[in-house]
């Protein structure tokens, strides 16, 4: 099968299922419980009904989703590289792949919540890291643990980073 007739079956269906789940609590079940949607595979897919249900998810969870989703975003970006361009950001990739999988198992609730407000959690982070020359070391637990707490504690990420523009009860909580 064709990407591009993958493409038209995966439009068919998204299609069939948004007429025929009238609920919205079904929908949401059908598209994040069943299907695995995140939040922001929804949004690319025009349904943004559903964004109350995704924000009232756990934020440990909705944390976690987006973390996955912005590193799947990265993998995809770094497959349209060259092996000179992979070569030349072997550091970038080996940061976020490390933080992509240690990440979600040192946060905290609150400072998952904090970096929830930020576009991209991991470039945050990982950025947060370069500058702190952490990247020159083998990138521990501890390193990673002490920029999260830093960027947490400090709030230096507002400046630099992008923030979302739809952040829900996160002006009330802070």
């Amino acid at each position: 099968m064709t990407p591009e007739r993958k493409n038209e079956l995966f439009d068919k269906m998204l299609e069939w299922i948004y007429e025929h789940i009238k609920d919205e609590e079904d929908l949401f079940r059908t598209l994040h419980d069943r299907l695995g949607f995140t939040k922001e595979e929804a949004n690319d897919c025009s349904i943004e009904s559903l964004d109350h249900l995704y924000n009232s998810l756990p934020v440990i969870q909705r944390f976690n989703e987006k973390i996955a989703t912005r590193f799947d975003e990265y993998k995809a970006y770094w497959q349209t590289l060259s092996p000179q361009e992979l070569f030349d950001k072997a550091e970038e990739i080996y940061r976020v792949v490390r933080l992509a999988e240690r990440l979600p198992k040192q946060i905290t609730e609150a400072q998952a919540e904090y970096f929830l407000q930020f576009v991209d959690p991991l470039e945050v982070i990982s950025g947060t890291m370069i500058e702190n020359n952490a990247i020159q070391t083998e990138s521990s637990d501890e390193e990673i643990t002490d920029t999260v707490n830093s960027l947490y504690n400090t709030r230096d990420g507002e400046l630099y980073y992008d923030l979302e523009t739809d952040i829900p009860d996160m002006q009330q909580s802070m």
